[in-house]
């Protein structure tokens, strides 16, 4: 909290600073600088545990014959919202406000508000996610950094048990395990839990160097024109080798980004359909000892996928990959709505194609979209969105290619251009 405090001064004083070299009195004409914060904590409260009940709730009252707001929060990490983001906000005015007097309470409307940042494909330097990408996500109080590691460009983390994985001939990047622990404390610090995610069955070809370990693979067929995040899936053989390697990748990974990372552990599970000996009973079967075996009773995580992992034709086979239980938390991004999921048993995070993802343009999905009911019932579980799809529209997406023709790619082609 302390540290939440010197960095909510410094923004202040670089506020005020910014708006004098603009020429910007910052008093007058009914505008003041706040000169003291007092921060009072709720009885108990100097609990620092992080998780997805972790309360947020603060009031805030600011007055301006006093110069000064008075903070009283439930916990630390509501003070920490106050501090990092709304007094920055209330302030933005060259450091002052341009009320008199303010009294407010608030509290976030969802236990989780995430940011899933896509490494595995395009790599961010430690640098820029900690001075940009975290503290961009304190400023607007999120609370969750999903970091995607494996797809078709990389696996972005250096395992020491596994240094083919930095010897595939891919593009470069990737953290140390020193690089993870100081943006895992960096993350903390600013109330913010770090999630990694390690995409299995599918997404799978940044991990075709484990193929001389035993993991086994289904590949395109030679020549197939396929997404490259289709293009390989990992195979679920009768001797286990694959199953071995797969305890073995999940537990070092958890272990680099340790249990105050996140008690949840994101195994994937998007856009595995059946390919060549993957078929969906033998895609089940893997997610099934993935999910149930290591993550929950090997690891004692609570295991986090991709809709898919639960939504399956029949719906016997979604059971099996999922649990019966509310153990496992599913990710709705296409067809899944919270709803949908929710009424199948299970918590619910919702990250809509059509209304959450960023790599979209302007044009195609403007930023009204990003304004609607997550709750809302529509039809049973399909959204009722009808953007355009990669395949239809692929220039409409940040990076996508100039030709819908060459819209499908093969997975050498794709790899050249992470």
């Amino acid at each position: 909290l302390g540290r939440a405090v010197l960095r909510a001064e410094v923004a202040l004083r670089r506020l005020a600073t910014a708006g004098a070299s603009a020429g910007v009195r910052p008093e007058g004409e009914g505008r003041w600088l706040v000169s003291q914060v007092e921060v009072q904590l709720s009885s108990g409260a100097a609990n620092e545990t992080l998780d997805e009940e972790t309360p947020w709730a603060y009031g805030l009252e600011c007055h301006a014959e006093q110069r000064g707001c008075r903070l009283v929060a439930e916990n630390v990490f509501g003070a920490m919202a106050a501090l990092e983001s709304t007094l920055r906000q209330l302030f933005a005015h060259a450091g002052a406000a341009n009320f008199q007097t303010l009294t407010l309470k608030d509290r976030p409307e969802y236990k989780v508000r995430g940011l899933m940042v896509d490494t595995g494909r395009r790599f961010i330097p430690k640098s820029v996610l900690c001075a940009h990408v975290i503290d961009g996500m304190a400023l607007v109080r999120m609370n969750l950094l999903q970091l995607h590691l494996s797809d078709f460009c990389r696996f972005a983390v250096e395992l020491p048990s596994f240094p083919e994985l930095r010897q595939n001939g891919f593009r470069e990047g990737a953290y140390s395990q020193e690089d993870i622990r100081e943006i895992v404390a960096y993350a903390l610090d600013r109330g913010i839990r770090v999630l990694p995610e390690v995409d299995l069955p599918g997404h799978a070809a940044g991990l075709l160097p484990l193929r001389q370990r035993g993991l086994r693979f289904c590949e395109a067929a030679a020549g197939k024109k396929t997404r490259p995040e289709q293009a390989t899936k990992i195979y679920d053989d009768t001797e286990g080798s694959s199953r071995q390697v797969i305890r073995q990748l999940l537990g070092e990974t958890a272990e680099v980004f340790g249990p105050a990372a996140s008690r949840w552990l994101h195994i994937g599970g998007d856009e595995a359909s059946p390919t060549g000996a993957c078929t969906a009973e033998n895609i089940a079967g893997l997610e099934e000892f993935v999910v149930g075996t290591v993550v929950q009773k090997e690891l004692g995580r609570t295991a986090v996928a991709w809709e898919e992992l639960r939504l399956k034709d029949p719906d016997s086979e979604g059971f099996r990959s999922a649990g019966r239980t509310n153990d496992t938390i599913i990710m709705g991004w296409m067809r899944g709505t919270p709803w949908g999921v929710a009424r199948r048993g299970h918590r619910v995070l919702t990250a809509s194609l059509h209304q959450h993802y960023l790599d979209y343009s302007y044009a195609a999905h403007p930023p009204s979209n990003f304004w609607y009911d997550p709750s809302e019932r529509r039809g049973s579980d399909a959204g009722s969105c009808a953007a355009p799809s990669w395949e239809r529209r692929p220039q409409a997406f940040l990076g996508g290619l100039p030709d819908p023709k060459a819209a499908k790619l093969d997975l050498a082609a794709a790899q050249r251009r992470c």
